[in-house]
């Protein structure tokens, strides 16, 4: 069977294209390496847009804490206690907000310690 030249010269420029995209995406730093503060600004903008997503409740509460801030942290837990209680009923993945269940009680067990 003859393959199109067109096709593979096109496959053939987006693996060269592509060669550095690794380098590229390497270079910055996922959320959780960035400064607490970084995080906590990140965080709040993802539950302005999402929220009724437990897990950022559960991560925005973890970089709450490590900045000291247990108050709010604890607020942030017990929301996504909340949030992934109702979840973990309505969902076919249980599992899931099951873990995030624990991860946001274990949170609130830290803050209020």
């Amino acid at each position: 069977m003859d393959q199109n030249p067109d096709i593979e010269a096109n496959v053939e420029n987006r693996n060269a294209d592509d060669s550095g995209s690794n380098d590229v995406l390497k270079s910055f730093p996922t959320l959780e390496q960035q400064p607490d503060q970084t995080r906590i600004e990140a965080l709040t903008e993802a539950i302005e847009h999402y929220p009724d997503a437990a897990s950022n409740y559960v991560y925005r509460g973890e970089a709450l804490l490590d900045e000291g801030q247990t108050e709010w942290a604890a607020r942030d837990f017990t929301t996504a206690l909340q949030l992934a209680n109702v979840q973990a009923q309505a969902a076919n993945w249980e599992y899931i907000y099951q873990a995030l269940y624990d991860r946001a009680r274990e949170g609130l067990r830290r803050a209020q310690a």
